[in-house]
């Protein structure tokens, strides 16, 4: 597991790599990386943060703004492009509109709890409500 780190780090490093925040849709993201290629900028890795997420949701996409990324990445792909999701560590309180990894997260015990009382802590990230993953042991 060392190894592998070490080696995608590694890789990574020695890469021209484009990150930004704020694509507003898909069409906004393909300008955005055309007008790149057209000045002959390399790179790489091209990082996608919240705003291809549904509601800033992890491990979703937005289907309203961003409804082709799936088909839009392997064509980046196979062009050689690497894509890399920005994940925001915490989790949304949404458990009550079936957010699965936050019911999984509260099943599975991985949210950091108030000690004494053993209900969870929430934080804020992105002016939103959200747990955060760590120890409770």
């Amino acid at each position: 597991m060392a190894y592998w780190t070490i080696y995608v780090t590694t890789i990574l490093v020695i890469e021209f790599q484009i990150s930004r925040w704020v694509y507003n849709n898909i069409k906004h993201l393909q300008t955005v990386i055309e007008r790149n290629r057209d000045a002959n900028v390399p790179f790489d890795v091209q990082y996608l943060d919240i705003e291809s997420m549904n509601s800033k949701k992890d491990f979703t996409i937005d289907r309203i703004h961003f409804p082709e990324l799936n088909q839009y990445v392997s064509q980046l792909n196979q062009e050689g492009i690497k894509i890399v999701i920005i994940l925001d560590l915490g989790m949304i309180d949404d458990h009550q509109d079936y957010y699965a990894p936050t019911i999984e997260g509260i099943q599975e015990d991985v949210f950091i709890q108030w000690k004494h009382e053993q209900t969870l802590i929430r934080g804020a990230c992105w002016s939103r409500e959200v747990f955060l993953p760590g120890n409770n042991k």
